[in-house]
């Protein structure tokens, strides 16, 4: 039976790929996952059929139940079951191979909307584990061996990237080599991804690292493994000393990667127009370096990882299924380039983050990262005590949504004052060249960011203007240096 929840469903899996597996010899776990796939994405859809024509009624023509059977007989050619269970025909046709259009328009249904949510919120989680089983076993290859006890396992074994020295010494080894259990090797190396820092072949030396160890388990004197860990360590020793991590303030870095966050959260929304790439790969390498410093491990930081994985998890769903408001956003480059790293990130380097959630309590929605500042701000000494409803305000005003345009929150929080003061009038041209001399010499916008961007970052502000006057065209600024003086 198709339906169950996803306990339910994890506890028979192991058994029903085992019996997959061996009814054929060809037969895979990539193909059982496909079929997996096939079937529990028909099943939601005949489950969405439904629930989508039931948004179309109101509360009136539900209780008159006025649904046509026809809207659930996709489900009912899927599993006759669970139709029974959502679905209470309330005049059957008798003999359905007779076509009468009065019996059709008297063919009305009594569907139990609290048994149809909670089908779809089933097929949801589940499609979601077999989603991630069917990526998983991409990346590795999995076998069906009979061990002495005649009992059924399954053997991990490394399917690509595994160094070529040791793979052919493995291979040329094989009949001495009795070890039962190979770490899955890295992934190919994504070409999408910015990696200032050789993050992923430092990852990738430990992989063969780990593949030595664990062959060293049982075999603790052979020579050969030996010299190729002590070779893969060396070479991880000489790669960082060619790419060293430079040393941040950890919560500059927090603060930037919230920014960044909620930036994206906002260009999402279509609550800003533009959007510039944060890099964030080479973010949480920085981040991730710095956690793991002996005076960073301390409350204030515990779980950060996980909740940024958890956060990436969900932006990644969001970015897969286009389920944001802003669907023009995948003509930005630069947002396509971060999401693809984002959801790198959340897959490839998980355990780094300490990555973990329970499916049964996964919820697909837009998130938004003043839930994890709330959280970073509970594990602070100084404000653990303080109600969230206290500090939420003073939190989001302290964002930067624009890290590419203003130094700091400081800079946006002036400019959004200036904007108010300022408005929307006949002297847009020289008020706002002046803003952006002014706060460029205050240090609060980059020195370097153009003229030209600032005339389009001001459309997002219902502010047109054609270009930047030069300063010296300005004319008398004692006014505009008031108002500009008067805001703190």
């Amino acid at each position: 039976m198709i339906s169950c929840t996803l306990n339910q469903y994890k506890e028979s899996f192991k058994t029903n790929l085992l019996a997959f597996l061996k009814e054929y010899e060809d037969n895979t776990k990539f193909f059982f996952l496909q079929n997996e796939k096939t079937k529990y994405q028909a099943y939601q859809k005949a489950l969405t059929k439904i629930d989508d024509q039931m948004k179309f009624l109101s509360s009136e023509e539900r209780n008159q139940n006025l649904v046509n059977r026809s809207v659930a007989s996709d489900l009912k050619s899927i599993d006759q079951d669970i139709y029974n269970s959502i679905i209470t025909e309330l005049n059957p046709v008798q003999d359905e191979t007779i076509l009468s259009l009065s019996a059709a328009k008297k063919d009305k249904i009594k569907i139990n909307e609290l048994k149809l949510d909670n089908h779809i919120k089933s097929s949801v989680v589940i499609l979601k584990f077999i989603s991630e089983e069917y990526e998983e076993t991409i990346n590795t290859k999995v076998n069906v061996v009979e061990s002495i006890s005649d009992e059924v396992s399954l053997i991990n074994e490394a399917l690509y990237q595994i160094d070529p020295r040791l793979d052919i010494w493995l291979k040329s080894n094989e009949d001495k080599i009795d070890y039962s259990y190979m770490p899955t090797t890295i992934e190919e190396k994504a070409d999408y991804v910015i990696d200032s820092y050789n993050n992923y072949e430092e990852r990738n030396y430990k992989c063969q690292i780990a593949i030595c160890n664990s062959i060293l388990i049982n075999h603790k004197d052979e020579k050969a493994i030996i010299d190729f860990k002590r070779r893969f360590e060396n070479e991880s020793i000489k790669l960082r000393k060619q790419f060293p991590l430079p040393s941040k303030n950890i919560d500059v870095l927090i603060d930037e990667i919230n920014n960044a966050f909620y930036r994206l959260e906002q260009f999402m929304k279509g609550k800003v127009l533009d959007y510039k790439s944060f890099l964030f790969n080479d973010a949480f390498t920085l981040l991730l370096n710095e956690l793991n410093k002996l005076e960073n491990l301390n409350i204030k930081y515990d779980g950060i990882g996980n909740q940024y994985w958890n956060l990436m998890n969900q932006l990644d769903y969001a970015y897969d299924k286009s389920e944001f408001e802003n669907q023009n956003a995948y003509k930005n480059e630069d947002f396509n380039r971060d999401s693809n790293e984002i959801g790198y990130i959340q897959w490839y380097r998980s355990e780094e983050l300490n990555g973990k959630f329970d499916l049964v309590d996964y919820k697909f929605e837009m998130p938004s990262i003043v839930d994890i500042i709330k959280e970073q701000s509970n594990n602070s000494p100084e404000i653990i005590n303080i109600d969230f409803k206290d500090i939420l305000t003073p939190l989001v005003d302290e964002i930067n949504p624009y890290p590419r345009i203003f130094i700091s929150h400081k800079g946006f929080d002036k400019f959004k004052k200036l904007k108010e003061e300022f408005g929307n009038t006949k002297q847009n041209l020289s008020n706002y060249s002046f803003v952006y001399h002014r706060m460029i010499k205050d240090k609060l916008i980059y020195d370097d960011y153009k003229q030209t961007e600032f005339v389009f970052f001001l459309l997002d502000f219902d502010v047109n203007i054609s270009r930047i006057k030069p300063k010296n065209q300005l004319g008398n600024n004692d006014l505009r240096e008031s108002v500009y003086n008067s805001l703190k």
